[in-house]
């Protein structure tokens, strides 16, 4: 059996773990324009025209990430190459910031029909403490 991390964009493509038709395949099928920063099981997707998939590596970005974004990226001052180990040693927030900015910088320079952005700091407290915050205990 083949194990696979938490997070398996590092090591599966889109097709290897999504059997269904995602909301991105419906758009592009339809003749929409598409785009996803950091969004999960999106690495190696055909049908999305702007991308950089959620995967933590610098090496991977430049795989499997879409060439004119990150050089669009680059050349705005965003340091996307630098957000994988950002992520890596918890500093989420600065890591999230930079992918906003990536993902504003596609909806204004292209102006994509569905985009999509993986907050991954909110994502991460929200899996460690719950999307509610919690009632204080009366004592």
């Amino acid at each position: 059996m083949k194990m696979v991390p938490l997070i398996p964009d590092p090591v599966l493509n889109k097709e290897e773990i999504v059997k269904s038709p995602t909301i991105y395949d419906v758009a592009k099928q339809a003749g929409l324009k598409t785009a996803a920063i950091i969004w999960p099981a999106s690495r190696g997707a055909k049908t999305l025209d702007w991308t950089v998939p959620d995967c933590f590596s610098n090496s991977l970005w430049q795989t499997y990430g879409t060439a004119s974004l990150l050089a669009e990226c680059k050349q705005a001052g965003i340091p996307y190459e630098k957000t994988g180990g950002m992520v890596q040693t918890g500093k989420g927030k600065t890591a999230t910031g930079c992918m906003c900015r990536c993902s504003t910088n596609v909806v204004r320079t292209h102006r994509p029909n569905v985009a999509l952005l993986h907050l991954v700091e909110v994502d991460h407290v929200e899996h460690a403490k719950g999307r509610r915050p919690r009632k204080p205990t009366r004592l």
